[in-house]
Formats: C-alpha cells, sequence, structure tokens
C-alpha cells in the first residue's frame, strides 16, 4: 500500500515533544541561566573550550564567512562605482 501525498504512514504515532528531549529540556530549563554563568566565568578564566562553546553559538563560522563575503562586495562595489563614474573633461 502506498502513502497519499501530505498523509502520516502513522497518523496515530507518538505525538510531538512526547520524547526524550522534551524531558531533559524541561529538567534543564531552570538551571540554564547558573550553567552559562559558569561557561562565561570559565571563558572569562582562560578556558578554550568554553570560549570556543560561546563563540561557536554566539558568532557561527558561516557568519563570519558570510561578513567576509559582504565586505568583498562591497569593495567590488565601490571599485565598479570609480570605474563606471563619468569623468571629468
Amino acid at each position: 500500500m502506498k502513502f497519499q501525498p501530505g498523509q502520516s504512514g502513522n497518523p496515530t504515532g507518538r505525538p510531538k515533544g512526547s520524547g526524550r528531549m522534551a524531558k531533559y529540556r524541561a529538567m534543564l530549563d531552570p538551571a540554564v541561566p547558573d550553567i552559562f554563568k559558569v561557561v562565561v566565568e570559565k571563558a572569562k578564566a582562560g578556558d578554550l573550550a568554553a570560549a570556543k562553546l560561546i563563540m561557536d553559538r554566539l558568532y557561527p563560522v558561516r557568519d563570519a564567512a558570510m561578513n567576509d563575503l559582504q565586505d568583498e562586495i562591497d569593495e567590488l562595489r565601490e571599485m565598479l562605482e570609480v570605474r563606471n563614474k563619468p569623468r571629468a573633461t
């Protein structure tokens, strides 16, 4: 039997949010601010693993790459503007 498009293969299956992750999140949520403070303090004290964790979450590599790419695009635009600028005779 083939499933119809847009129809679940198990419509009466496990409901969303009933798995282990939901339970773990509910258990950890109250402690998150304290955990974050500890990680920040360790990073400030020179713990490179803690610093990397923070930097990877706040400034992902794709953002850095996109910033570099945007800088190059801006430079190219400036070069084109200068090149296409009418010359005074």
